[in-house]
């Protein structure tokens, strides 16, 4: 049998953007943890420090960073217009503190030396080592110095099953090639230590791990 063959990545989350929140908590087993471990990973304080969250979807890791930085000016980018729209409702007496950006992340010019935080959850396991590579690279030019980021995804157990991830994937050479189709490609937690130093991070850590998931923090180092 055939596989499926993979959505524009906009498109399907688009259409699954009213159930998403439900799905994550009913189905994805430690997803609650992962939000907040993530959130744990920032500084608490009441100042308002900028951060970026790259495939910020519906908000559900703002939710838990807003406990601990209430006074967070954040960006958010996601390529779903359905899901920002979601995001949007659910802050929507904080669209002073949300700038909302409906785009590929992977294109955006995020700037350079902007932001405190960058943050990505459950988001960048849709993407190869090169282009993965390529935006921790951006990532890093738009932390301030001694800024940190910080990403709570999906990891694969083990090398075999990163090979078998990345061996579907390249059946679809559209999908693999422009990085806006919907195609899981999920690196075991030593892989994206390599991908996050290679790419110039320091202090590279995981602050938190799960069976299938865990929170990876990066420093970005003195100029």
């Amino acid at each position: 049998m055939n596989n499926p063959i993979p959505e524009k990545m906009g498109d399907f989350f688009d259409k699954r953007a009213d159930e998403y929140d439900e799905h994550m908590f009913r189905d994805v087993a430690g997803a609650a943890e992962l939000y907040h471990n993530t959130a744990l990973c920032f500084e608490k304080t009441d100042k308002p420090v900028s951060v970026l969250d790259l495939g910020c979807g519906t908000g559900l890791e703002l939710v838990e960073i807003y406990k601990i930085a209430p006074n967070a000016q954040v960006t958010g980018i996601d390529l779903s217009k359905n899901m920002l729209n979601l995001l949007e409702k659910r802050f929507g007496g904080s669209s002073n503190k949300l700038e909302l950006v409906n785009a590929s992340y992977l294109d955006y010019n995020f700037g350079e030396q902007r932001f405190d935080y960058v943050v990505s959850v459950m988001s960048l396991h849709h993407f190869s080592k090169e282009q993965k590579r390529k935006l921790y690279k951006k990532i890093l030019q738009s932390l301030k110095t001694g800024g940190k980021y910080v990403e709570g995804d999906y990891t694969a157990a083990d090398e075999c099953e990163e090979a078998l991830f990345a061996a579907k994937c390249r059946e679809d050479e559209n999908g693999r090639q422009s990085g806006f189709y919907h195609l899981d490609m999920p690196f075991t937690a030593n892989t994206q230590m390599q991908l996050l130093k290679q790419a110039g991070f320091s202090q590279c850590e995981i602050s938190f791990k799960i069976k299938n998931a865990a929170v990876f923090t990066a420093i970005s180092k003195p100029q």
